[in-house]
């Protein structure tokens, strides 16, 4: 049997939080191992190594500033962020040593699917 998908949650805050991490914990092959508020560049790099996720879904604003921070994806354990903005109305798909995917608008299954993906199932 595969092993979970550890996924943590950050600034996943109101309505739309709700609903992602609603999402995430009706999915049986998804683990979430945390759920962070939004914090300084260094407390959350720090909150990453030690929770060791697969992916990290992100509420933000604007993601272009996860080019300037390739600490955010770990060196020793490497974590992808998906990265949600707005309302939901787009996301975009970070890995290893940032590369950017867009990803388009996010419903429920397509958010499901984006993190599957990445374990490759």
């Amino acid at each position: 049997m595969p092993q979970e998908l550890r996924v943590a949650l950050l600034a996943c805050t109101g309505l739309l939080g709700g609903v992602i991490r609603e999402l995430l914990s009706a999915l049986p092959d998804v683990d979430v191992v945390g759920d962070l508020p939004n914090a300084p560049a260094g407390e959350f790099s720090s909150q990453v190594h030690r929770l060791r996720p697969d992916v990290i879904v992100w509420r933000l604003d604007d993601d272009e500033m996860l080019a300037d921070h390739p600490e955010f994806f770990g060196a020793e354990h490497t974590s992808t962020v998906l990265a949600i903005q707005g309302d939901g109305d787009s996301g975009a798909l970070w890995r290893l040593r940032p590369q950017r995917a867009r990803l388009g608008p996010l419903d429920p299954a397509a958010l499901a699917a984006a993190i599957r993906s990445v374990a490759g199932r």
